[in-house]
């Protein structure tokens, strides 16, 4: 059942009416906008392939074990991240994990460091619909928990703040500058929305991601191939295959 907040109009279609006749998911979901991502996470829980299932742009692996969560991807860009969640949620899901990729627009974060979301500024237009706010947090105890749980496996996550955007090809030098200027330290694409659907719906959520790229030159530099990049993801993988 979809949580509603105090007084709050409702929309016409509810995610209850796209969901009515979809099975019920784990209320632990990871959250993995790149496939790639998940197929490593899948290999490395060996999950069963074949009990997967559409989930509107995305695909929902059910978890092995009652104790373990489920996970989702694709999911890039706020719009699929929102709906998705929000469907996720009317299925049963309780508690969100994010792990995804952000480029560092702030020189204190290079390629390969691993950060934690704790702030994420709405520069898409999912939000908007939801909040009149701008700036959106995680669940506090989730996030110190994943925060605990990736140290105790050899990653050391930073506390970030998050530049959220819709427009890829437009994160422009003066952008950059501005946002950094603000105190965001990352960009990327899906948190803001993830954050602001959680609240609205009264869920728990939690984002990590691992520095991909480095724009806060004003040039691009790509980590994607860099062993730094691809060990800490490697690592990352791992710390939340025992999640």
């Amino acid at each position: 059942m979809t949580f509603h907040p105090p007084d709050e109009e409702r929309a016409i279609i509810e995610p209850a009416h796209v969901c009515r006749y979809r099975r019920a998911v784990a209320e632990r979901i990871l959250l993995f906008p790149m496939p790639e991502h998940l197929h490593a996470y899948l290999a490395s829980v060996g999950a069963d392939h074949s009990r997967s299932r559409a989930f509107g742009a995305a695909t929902y692996y059910p978890p092995a074990s009652p104790e373990r969560p489920g996970a989702v991807s694709p999911l890039v860009g706020a719009p699929v991240a929102a709906a998705v969640v929000e469907e996720l949620i009317e299925l049963g899901a309780r508690e969100l994990v994010f792990f995804g990729i952000a480029g560092g627009i702030a020189d204190s974060f290079r390629l390969g460091d691993c950060a934690a979301a704790e702030s994420a500024f709405a520069d898409e237009g999912v939000s908007r619909h939801y909040s009149t706010n701008d700036t959106f947090h995680p669940d506090p105890a989730l996030l110190k928990k994943l925060e605990d749980h990736l140290r105790a496996h050899r990653l050391e996550p930073r506390p970030a703040a998050i530049w959220t955007t819709d427009a890829f090809y437009r994160e422009t030098p003066s952008a950059v500058r501005r946002h950094a200027e603000a105190g965001r330290h990352l960009v990327e694409m899906e948190i803001s929305a993830l954050y602001c659907v959680a609240a609205y719906r009264r869920v728990a959520a939690a984002a990590i991601v691992v520095v991909s790229d480095e724009l806060f030159t004003g040039r691009w530099r790509s980590g994607y191939l860099r062993p730094r990049y691809r060990l800490a993801v490697s690592r990352a993988i791992a710390a939340l295959a025992k999640w």
